[in-house]
């Protein structure tokens, strides 16, 4: 995950985040979920001739979205606030459900994180991740 197995992931439970968007709606902001589009080809588009036919934004988004397909097994969404860059995004502790840290994460951002879903009282499981010694693969361990 992150940063060359550095960081961590959330799963979210994509039903709960209704709750998110209806907040981000009573602040006349757009919250939209969107689901990866895993693949064997990489996209292939011209951006000068799309941004001459005003599709670019269509065609950059959809960069955005579209993974190897051998990361299909993730079943990942990426959340998106319309209009905006780089901004914090809260998410309710209920809609955590599980965090994955990479198999190279710093103790002490472990230890960080795992204290956190401590003092906020999160059910979220927390999980390892290990590489494997004989596979391109990587195999959680639960230790919350």
């Amino acid at each position: 995950y992150a940063d060359c197995h550095k960081g961590f992931c959330f799963g979210i439970d994509t039903k709960k985040l209704l709750s998110i968007q209806n907040y981000y709606a009573t602040k006349k902001e757009i919250l939209t979920l969107y689901r990866m589009d895993y693949r064997s080809d990489i996209p292939n588009y011209n951006f000068f001739e799309s941004m001459l036919e005003n599709y670019g934004e269509k065609y950059i988004s959809h960069l955005l979205l579209v993974k190897s397909e051998e990361w299909k097994y993730e079943k990942e969404y990426r959340l998106s606030i319309l209009g905006h860059t780089n901004v914090a995004l809260p998410i309710f502790k209920e809609a955590i459900v599980e965090i994955y840290l990479g198999c190279k994460i710093k103790d002490d951002n472990r230890d960080a994180i795992l204290n956190t879903l401590d003092d906020i009282k999160s059910p979220a499981k927390a999980y390892q991740l290990h590489k494997s010694e004989i596979k391109f693969e990587l195999t959680p361990i639960q230790i919350r």
